[in-house]
């Protein structure tokens, strides 16, 4: 099935009950920009939970620079080059990382998935890439590095002058 670049509605491909919610589960090669996730997150959260993550802070002041900032980044394709060997992994703030993208901060990740935290240390510590605990985790530090001792882990700090 091709994708039809022009209808930006990711395609369904089955139905999954989880917790007994049933929730529609998407083709993940179909999603290809962050309009289409936004739209299967739409589809698949509680309203409260997309709600949650879908706005910004505030007056949404660092949420809109952050979509302009996207907008100035490409991908630059590379052709007729060897691509036979290939290497992604790379040295951050003096670590070595298998992949060079690491996963920020994001708060309350149980309201989309009852793991939340948990699976995604898991799949950066498969992946060799940097997980960033957010302040504002619904598991602890210490549930999360059980699960994923091999992790490379930092933890994201706010200090609040009023507190």
């Amino acid at each position: 099935m091709k994708f039809d670049f022009h209808n930006r509605t990711p395609p369904v491909h089955k139905m999954d009950a989880t917790n007994g919610i049933q929730k529609k589960i998407f083709d993940m090669e179909k999603l290809v920009c962050i309009l289409d996730f936004e739209k299967a997150a739409e589809q698949i959260l509680p309203s409260n939970a997309y709600a949650y993550y879908r706005n910004g802070a505030d007056d949404e002041n660092v949420l809109a620079g952050n979509k302009a900032a996207y907008k100035w980044w490409y991908i630059k394709p590379r052709v007729l080059r060897d691509v036979r060997s290939r290497r992604l992994n790379t040295h951050i703030l003096n670590g070595p990382v298998e992949f060079p993208i690491g996963v920020s901060p994001t708060a309350m990740q149980k309201l989309a998935h009852p793991e939340g935290e948990l699976a995604v240390a898991k799949a950066v510590e498969q992946l060799g890439s940097v997980y960033i605990v957010s302040l504002f985790s619904t598991y602890s530090i210490e549930e999360i590095a059980a699960v994923a001792p091999r992790a490379r882990k930092w933890l994201q700090l706010s200090m609040y002058k009023d507190r």
